[in-house]
C-alpha cells in the first residue's frame, strides 16, 4: 500500500503545517504574554509593555531550533521556568533599587534578564560541545520533583500577582478585600474548568478553544454588568492601558551607563540558579518528547543549537528559550515530520512585535492568572498529590524538603539541599547492595585444570579451605565494611575446617574510594593474625595502585598475592593445598599403562594401545589448532598442554589446563565438527592419538572393548557436566 504522506502535494503538505503554526503561536503568545506579566509586575508593572515585547521578540528567536534540530518538527518557545527565578530576581533588583529611576531600574533589570539568557546560552553550549549533555540526567528524579513542586508554587503566587497585584502570602488583608476577590474567583474557575476538560478532551484545539471561550464570556460579563471596555481597563481586569506604539524595546548598549551593576552583582544566586534549573528544564523537555514522538534527540547536538539561540537572544536583550514539548507534540500531530510550524509560528510572534500594544492590553487578565495558576496547580499536584502514591518515602521526604526550602529560603538552596538529601540517599540504599556476588569454597568452584583422581579427591575434601568471593559494584566504607565482616565470620568459624586461603575477584567491581583501601588494611592485620592468605584477581591498573601502597606492599611475609583472572588465582590455591597435604597423596609416578589398566581392564591394555599413535611434542607447540578439522583425539600421557581460545580482538583465553591421564579433544572426534579451541603444550608431552578411523575400526575388531571405550568418553563427560553444574549451583545460589 503507497505512503499516503508521499502522494499529498505540496500545498495540501503545507496546509496542516501553517495550521499547527497558527495554533502553535496563539498559545506560544498568550503562554508568554501571561509568563511576562508575572516578570513585570509589581514596582516594574510601567515596562510591562517592553517586558512582553522582550518575549514575543524571544518567541522570533528561537525559530533557529526549526531550522537546527534533529528533529524537523522541533517547536521552541520563551520557557516558563527560568522566568519564575528571572521574576524573583527582578523583584529583589526593584526592593534594592529603592529611589533609582525608571531608566536605571528598567536597564538594571533588563541587563539582568539578557545576561541571564547568555549565560545560560554559553552553558548549554559547552556542554553539548563536551558531549555532557548526558551527565545531567543523573541529577536524582526527586531533586528534579522538588524543583518543578517549587516552580509551580511561585507559578501559583505569580499568577495571583497578575490577577489582582497580591497574593494570599504577602499581602492577606489584600487578597481577601471585596473587590479583590470579585478579580481572582474567575482565575480560578477558569483554572478548574482547564484541570477537568483537558483531560477528558484530548484535542489540540481543546486548549486554545478554551481561552478563547474565557475572553468571550470576559467580554460579556462586562457588558452585562453594565460596564464598558474603558472601565475594565481602567479598574485593573485587563493587562493595559501600555504607551502607544510596538510591544519591543530593544536593550540599548548606549544606555549601559544607567545599569546599577552592584544591585546586578548581588544577583549572582538568582543567575547560577537559572543556569541550572534551565539545563534540567530542557533535558526534561527533551525526554518528554522523545517518549511522546518514540523518537531520539542527539542531545549534545539538541544543547548546541539551543546555546546558540539563546546566545543570540541574550546578546539583543531577550529571554531564554528551547524545545517545547506541548507545541512540538502538537506540530508533529497535526502536520508530521515538518520545519514549517515552527517557522510560521516564528513569523506570527514577530507580527505581534509590530502589531503593538492596542491588542494586547485588552487581555483579560483573570484568563492570563487562570492559565498561570493552572500550570502552577499542575507542578504542585503531580508531585506533591500524586507523588506521595508515586514515589518511594525517601524520595516524597526529598521533594517536600526541597519545595520547603525554596519556598522559605530560594531555589539554589532547595536545589543544593536536594542534591545533597539524593547523594546521601543513594549512599544508604547502594550501601544495602550486597557488594558481595557469589561465596564459594573450592570444593564448589574449582579451577580449569584437569588434575588426578587422587589430586582431585584431596581438593574436595580441603576445598572448604579457600574461600572464594566475586565482587561487585563500587567499594566505599558501608560495602567495604560488610565484606570485611563476612570474612571476619567465616575466619572465626571453628566448626569449619581453617581458613587457608581467602580469594577475591574484582572483575565486576566499579571503582574503591579511599574509606574501602582502610579496610582492606584491616583485612590484611586479619589475615595476619589468623593465618591466611589473600589472593587478589582481576584487578585494573586503577585498582592495583590504590591498594598497592598497604594491602599490596613488596616486604617480607607480605599475606596478599595478585592474579590476572579467577581461575589462574584458585589454580594458585588448588596447588597451595596440594602442597600443604602433599603427604596424603601418593606421590609414585603412574604409567600410561598403569593408568589404562585401571579404566580398561589389564587384559584390554594391549588391544587398546594398539589403535593408538604414540607422538611427542615440545613445550609451545601446538597439539591442536582451532578452526582445524576434527577428526582425532588424544590422550595425555605425561606433561602438562593448555586449552586457549582466540577471541575476536587477538586475546588468548584459557579454558582448561590439563594434566597426564587427560583425555583432549573427544567432542570433536564424536560430532566430527570443526576445532572450537587450540592445545598447546606446556611443557614437553607425550600424547597418544586415536583416529577416527582407529575408532572405527575397533568397533569392528574388538566391539566389546569399543563399547567400553564409549562408557569411558560418556563417565569422562558426564563428570565434567556435573563439575560445571556444581558451579553453576554456587554462582546462582
Amino acid at each position: 500500500m503507497p505512503n499516503q504522506a508521499a502522494t499529498l502535494t505540496p500545498l495540501n503538505r503545507a496546509v496542516p503545517a501553517v495550521v499547527a503554526g497558527v495554533i502553535n503561536a496563539v498559545l506560544t503568545v498568550i503562554v508568554a504574554i501571561a509568563f511576562a506579566s508575572m516578570l513585570w509586575s509589581g514596582e516594574l508593572a510601567q515596562f510591562a509593555s517592553s517586558g512582553i515585547g522582550v518575549v514575543m521578540f524571544t518567541g522570533v528567536v528561537v525559530v533557529v531550533l526549526s531550522f537546527t534540530s534533529s528533529i524537523p518538527c522541533t517547536s521552541g518557545v520563551p520557557q516558563d521556568t527560568p522566568t519564575v527565578i528571572m521574576a524573583l530576581m527582578a523583584a529583589s533588583i526593584a526592593k534594592e533599587m529603592t529611589g533609582a529611576t525608571p531608566e536605571q531600574l528598567f536597564m538594571t533589570v533588563a541587563a539582568g534578564i539578557a545576561l541571564s539568557t547568555l549565560l545560560v546560552g554559553v552553558f548549554f553550549f559547552l556542554l553539548g560541545q563536551f558531549n555532557l549533555a548526558t551527565f545531567v540526567r543523573f541529577i536524582p528524579f526527586p531533586v528534579v520533583g522538588g524543583f518543578l513542586a517549587g516552580v509551580g508554587w511561585l507559578l501559583v503566587l505569580g499568577s495571583f500577582s497578575v490577577i489582582c497585584s497580591a497574593n494570599p502570602i504577602d499581602n492577606p488583608v489584600v487578597f481577601f478585600a471585596g473587590s479583590t476577590v470579585l478579580k481572582w474567583i474567575p482565575a480560578v474557575a477558569f483554572c478548574v474548568a482547564l484541570m477537568v476538560v483537558l483531560p477528558r478532551i484530548r484535542h489540540y484545539l481543546t486548549l486554545p478553544g478554551l481561552i478563547i471561550g474565557a475572553c468571550i464570556l470576559f467580554y460579556l460579563g462586562v457588558t452585562l454588568f453594565g460596564s464598558t471596555l474603558g472601565e475594565a481597563l481602567e479598574n485593573g481586569w485587563m493587562l493595559g492601558p501600555f504607551p502607544k506604539g510596538g510591544l519591543w524595546r530593544p536593550f540599548r548598549y548606549k544606555a549601559m551607563g544607567e545599569i546599577q551593576w552592584q544591585a546586578l552583582a548581588a544577583q549572582w544566586p538568582s543567575i547560577a540558579t537559572i543556569m541550572i534549573v534551565s539545563t534540567m528544564d530542557i533535558l526534561l523537555n527533551a525526554s518528554g518528547i522523545e517518549l511522546a514522538l518514540r523518537k531520539d534527540y542527539e542531545l549534545n547536538h539538541e544543547m548546541r543549537a539551543a546555546g546558540i539561540t539563546n546566545i543570540l537572544s541574550g546578546l539583543i536583550g531577550g529571554q531564554c528559550g528551547w524545545h517545547s514539548t506541548t507545541t512540538t507534540v502538537l506540530a508533529h500531530t497535526i502536520a508530521g515530520q515538518t520545519r514549517v510550524a515552527g517557522i510560521v509560528c516564528g513569523a506570527l510572534s514577530a507580527l505581534m512585535l509590530g502589531v503593538g500594544a492596542s491588542v494586547v492590553e485588552l487581555l483579560p487578565r483573570c484568563v492570563l492568572g487562570g492559565l498561570l495558576l493552572f500550570v502552577g496547580v499542575g507542578f504542585i499536584k503531580e508531585w506533591v498529590f500524586d507523588g506521595f502514591s508515586r514515589l518511594s518515602r525517601g524520595d516524597y521526604f526529598i521533594v517536600l524538603m526541597c519545595l520547603a526550602v525554596i519556598v522559605g529560603f530560594g531555589f539554589l538552596q532547595g536545589i543544593v539541599l536536594g542534591l545533597a538529601a539524593g547523594v546521601v540517599l543513594f549512599v544508604v540504599n547502594y550501601s544495602k547492595i550486597d557488594v558481595i556476588k557469589h561465596t564459594m569454597s573450592r570444593a564448589a568452584y574449582r579451577s580449569n585444570v584437569d588434575r588426578s583422581e587422587r589430586h582431585t579427591q584431596l581438593l574436595q575434601e580441603h576445598g572448604s579451605e579457600v574461600f572464594i568471593l566475586k565482587l561487585q559494584g563500587f567499594l566505599f566504607f558501608g560495602t567495604a565494611n560488610s565484606l570485611m565482616g563476612t570474612i571476619a565470620a567465616r575466619a572465626s568459624d571453628r566448626e569449619a575446617r581453617k581458613l587457608r586461603i581467602v580469594v577475591l575477584d574484582f572483575q565486576l567491581v566499579t571503582g574503591i574510594d579511599s574509606s574501602a583501601v582502610m579496610s582492606f588494611t584491616k583485612l590484611k592485620q586479619l589475615a595476619e593474625t589468623e593465618g591466611f592468605l589473600i589472593v587478589l584477581t582481576s584487578l585494573t591498573t586503577g585498582l592495583r595502585k590504590q591498594l598497592s601502597k598497604d594491602l599490596l606492599a613488596e616486604e617480607e611475609g607480605n599475606t596478599a598475592l595478585t592474579f590476572p583472572d579467577l581461575d589462574h588465582g584458585v589454580e594458585h590455591s588448588e596447588e597451595m593445598i596440594l602442597q600443604e597435604h602433599r603427604k596424603d597423596v601418593r606421590d609414585e609416578i603412574e604409567s600410561f599403562e598403569k593408568r589404562l589398566a585401571r579404566e580398561f581392564g589389564d587384559s584390554n591394555v594391549t588391544p587398546l594401545m594398539s589403535f593408538l599413535e604414540k607422538n611427542s611434542l615440545h613445550a609451545g607447540e601446538a597439539l591442536i589448532r582451532q578452526y582445524a578439522v576434527a577428526d582425532d583425539m588424544y590422550f595425555l600421557g605425561s606433561g602438562r598442554s593448555t586449552v586457549e581460545l582466540e577471541l575476536p580482538d587477538g586475546s588468548l583465553l584459557r579454558l582448561r589446563t590439563m594434566q597426564e591421564g587427560t583425555a583432549i579433544g573427544e567432542i570433536g572426534l564424536y560430532l566430527g565438527q570443526p576445532r572450537t579451541a587450540s592445545v598447546i603444550a606446556e611443557s614437553e608431552c607425550e600424547v597418544y592419538r586415536l583416529t577416527k578411523e582407529s575408532l572405527e575400526r575397533m568397533e569392528r575388531e574388538h566391539p566389546e572393548l569399543a563399547t567400553d571405550f564409549h562408557r569411558f568418553i560418556i563417565r569422562l563427560l558426564a563428570q565434567r557436566l556435573a563439575d560445571s553444574n556444581k558451579t553453576l549451583r554456587a554462582l546462582l545460589g
